[in-house]
């Protein structure tokens, strides 16, 4: 039996088959493009929408320390004194933002999702003023809110590093800017001057008392007549003899 040997044909590229793995290295290239532009994309995408949450946070907590603040204000400030103010109180009597508001009676929390601390504070006496704890920022949330809200706090502190009193009253932004960390603690203090903490009236003043005189007694005026000594008792004086009886007229 004779066998045949066919001979072998070697794929030579023809004209279409060129035209196809070009085609096909072309739409290669351009899908790798496409991909690169679609990374790029979603990449600037989640940094604006980042950006965008990070400001929103930051305006969202903004308005509720200052709303937290005056409410505390107001109704401590009747009072006298803010030595009764916890997060507890702020909480049970209604005065918490809404978004801070958390799960059970004694708990608040920002927008960071750090807790947020209300309690009285010291600066001459105990209960004179108040504080707005922080915690679990991010270095760049830290930084801002304390820049935000500077101007209407009378201390920040940052990790336990105050960074206006410290500086003459003015917002130190170089030591801000070393202290912020991320999960920093920041601490708002409140302090008008117009309550005194454990002793809050002012003492009333009343007029000088009039010491009483005792008038002066008169001495007599004159001089007595004859010497002074004991009176003599006075003679008995016998009473008057009765008239003697008159006699009848006489009848002619």
């Amino acid at each position: 039996m004779t066998h045949t040997t066919r001979p072998r044909c070697s794929p030579t590229l023809t004209r279409l088959s060129k035209g196809v793995r070009s085609a096909l290295g072309f739409t290669l290239t351009e899908t790798l493009l496409a991909l690169g532009v679609v990374t790029a994309a979603t990449g600037a995408m989640f940094l604006f929408f980042g950006q965008v949450d990070a400001k929103a946070k930051l305006a969202s907590e903004t308005r509720n320390l200052r709303e937290l603040s005056r409410r505390i204000e107001s109704s401590f400030g009747m009072v006298g004194t803010f030595r009764g103010v916890s997060t507890t109180a702020i909480v049970v009597d209604g005065l918490a933002p809404e978004s801070q508001l958390g799960v059970g009676e004694s708990v608040l929390t920002n927008a960071w999702g750090g807790a947020v601390n209300v309690q009285s504070y010291t600066v001459e006496r105990f209960g004179d003023s108040f504080s707005v704890s922080y915690a679990g920022l991010p270095r760049q949330a830290c930084v801002d809110l304390v820049a935000a809200n500077a101007g209407g706090v009378w201390d920040a502190q940052v990790s336990d590093v105050s960074v206006i009193r410290n500086t003459g009253g003015q917002l130190d932004v170089g030591l801000l800017g070393s202290t912020c960390a991320d999960k920093s603690r920041v601490v708002f203090v409140y302090h008008s001057g117009l309550l005194g903490g454990e002793w809050t009236g002012s003492p009333l003043v009343l007029p000088p008392v009039t010491p009483s005189v005792t008038p002066p007694v008169s001495p007599p005026v004159g001089t007595p007549v004859g010497p002074v000594g004991p009176v003599a008792p006075s003679t008995p004086v016998s009473p008057p003899s009765a008239p003697p009886p008159s006699a009848p007229p006489a009848t002619p």
